[in-house]
């Protein structure tokens, strides 16, 4: 059963960011990132992984949602760096960071480094991120 759980935590986050990478063109011409309805159905599928509390899943939800406009704010502007992408996601995994234990925080990077695209980051370069 919590197999079957994981798995459709696995599909469905890569389709999420499956999607977020085939959108390059709406991001250019104003589009979000994400819906807050992709974001809350991957944050409660998260929310099983890492066995949140209500708190800690309603927190994970405003992180979760931020960190998108934060990105789509960066997009917008033509900044998009890789090295602002990266101070984004570090600055996201901080605070993540910040509200999980260290159980949940290690299976929150398991999880979220096999669910991420890997776009065009050179093989072997570090993903970055806290580290414990």
């Amino acid at each position: 059963m919590k197999t079957i759980n994981i798995c459709k935590v696995f599909i469905l986050l890569s389709f999420v960011f499956g999607m977020m990478s085939c959108n390059t063109n709406q991001k250019q011409q104003g589009g979000k990132h994400q819906s807050n309805e992709h974001i809350t159905a991957m944050v409660e599928d998260l929310s099983e992984e890492l066995s949140l509390s209500g708190k800690e899943l309603e927190i994970m939800k405003y992180l979760f949602v931020n960190h998108f406009e934060e990105m789509d704010k960066v997009m917008e502007n033509g900044n998009a760096s890789r090295d602002k992408m990266d101070q984004l996601k570090i600055s996201f995994e901080a605070k993540v960071d910040s509200i999980l234990d260290d159980a949940q925080f290690e299976k929150f990077k398991t999880y979220m480094s096999n669910h991420r695209p890997q776009g065009d980051r050179p093989q072997g370069m570090p993903q970055g991120g806290p580290q414990r």
